[in-house]
């Protein structure tokens, strides 16, 4: 996430993550001051391995006429390896395990597991488990359910009268309508068709005087 570098001259400085075969993975450049400087890299280590962090030395040559970032190393008290635990360690440098070259106080962290979206309005409709609860207008049952719009509603009225069959989808909207004659602990069959309606979920009520049922139906 952000590294540490001292500075005696100001200017640009890019700095880049390669793997241990020298490949590019990531870069940022930053306008360095002199003294310290706390540099947001933000670099996402893709895999476990070796790795090397420098600072690009075309850039240095275009900036300071040299090679060097002039950056403050230290080869007092060195000893590798610098470990955070669960994390990295620091291994070693490029002229060897005397000298500490120059990324100081590494903040670290691992890449988050939750994947956050924005927060969007959505209805909630509340149906039947489908697990023996009862129904006050009585069987229903829809096959096939998901299916590619057409179902098959099979029902048995626990009174008989008029009856309507409301689908809306998850807007509350109207899709499909119908009426007919319920009767009372008699099997009967109804066609729905939603093959005009795009994939999704579906919600279909019946209702027969003071008695309703609803089931949902999936588009697939």
């Amino acid at each position: 996430e952000q590294v540490t570098v001292y500075a005696e001259t100001p200017g640009l400085r890019t700095i880049e993550l390669r793997t241990e075969s020298g490949d590019l993975l990531e870069s940022y450049s930053y306008d360095v001051q002199a003294g310290k400087n706390d540099i947001p890299l933000n670099f996402q280590v893709p895999t476990p391995g070796l790795y090397r962090l420098l600072t690009n030395s075309d850039q240095n040559q275009a900036t300071l006429n040299t090679l060097s970032p002039q950056l403050y190393r230290s080869n007092q008290g060195v000893s590798y390896p610098y470990e955070q635990a669960g994390f990295m360690s620091i291994t070693g440098s490029d002229l060897g395990a005397g000298f500490y070259y120059y990324f100081y106080d590494w903040k670290v962290a691992s890449i988050p597991t939750a994947c956050p979206s924005e927060r969007v309005q959505v209805i909630v409709t509340v149906l039947p488990s489908g697990t023996g609860e009862a129904q006050p207008f009585g069987h229903l049952a829809v096959s096939p359910n998901p299916s590619a719009g057409q179902f098959v509603l099979e029902l048995e009225a626990m009174e008989s009268g008029n009856a309507n069959i409301n689908v809306t989808d998850v807007t509350g909207q109207l899709v499909f309508a119908e009426k007919f004659e319920a009767m009372a602990h008699v099997a009967q069959r109804r066609n729905i068709d939603l093959t005009a309606m795009p994939a999704g979920i579906y919600f279909l009520k019946i209702t027969s005087g003071e008695r309703s049922g609803v089931a949902k139906l999936v588009i697939e």
